[in-house]
């Protein structure tokens, strides 16, 4: 490849990625057409706040998911000159699969409890849900999917593919 479409900083650190020197090395690498545009995954309120107001970085992956989409929503209308990716689709793989050992699981079971019911009123899978809800977000650019299961990423493209949930089961899950 003679240039690198996208190139992201996963560093989890503020510091990283608002560093002089790190910036300076970027906009060198950007100038000389070695990377067309830069990235940023953020895991904090202070990284996205950076990130938002800085022009270097067009590229903003983020947690998005039907337990976890407090950023998106909060800084939507901030998001606008920037390309949103959403990662931790099904918040790896809780919302989808039963789990026996965690910090918050009778908080997640009942939170669990209420996706079933809307899924059971709307006539759709827990599965076809957790991804639908995701892709369908106005904003959203892309989204990382992965799974070691080929029959998963088959049905992950699959909803994609259908079109987006209707305004009235997106407003339950959002007010979820």
């Amino acid at each position: 490849s003679k240039q690198i479409k996208v190139l992201y900083l996963h560093e989890n650190a503020l510091k990283i990625i608002s560093n002089k020197r790190v910036l300076k090395v970027l906009e060198k690498i950007k100038k000389n057409k070695i990377v067309k545009n830069f990235g940023v995954s953020i895991y904090s309120e202070n990284e996205l706040k950076f990130v938002i107001q800085n022009n270097l970085y067009n590229y903003i992956q983020m947690p998005l998911n039907l337990a976890d989409s407090y950023f998106f929503f909060k800084y939507k209308k901030q998001l606008y000159k920037k390309k949103i990716i959403a990662r931790s689709l099904a918040l790896q793989g809780t919302l989808l699969n039963s789990i026996t050992s965690i910090k918050f699981k009778n908080k997640i079971d009942q939170y669990i409890k209420k996706i079933d019911s809307i899924c059971s009123k709307h006539n759709i899978t827990r599965e076809e849900l957790v991804y639908r809800f995701v892709f369908s977000l106005n904003k959203l650019d892309y989204a990382i999917i992965g799974s070691i299961n080929q029959t998963n990423i088959k049905n992950i493209i699959k909803f994609k593919k259908k079109h987006r949930l209707n305004n009235k089961i997106m407003k339950e899950l959002i007010n979820l």
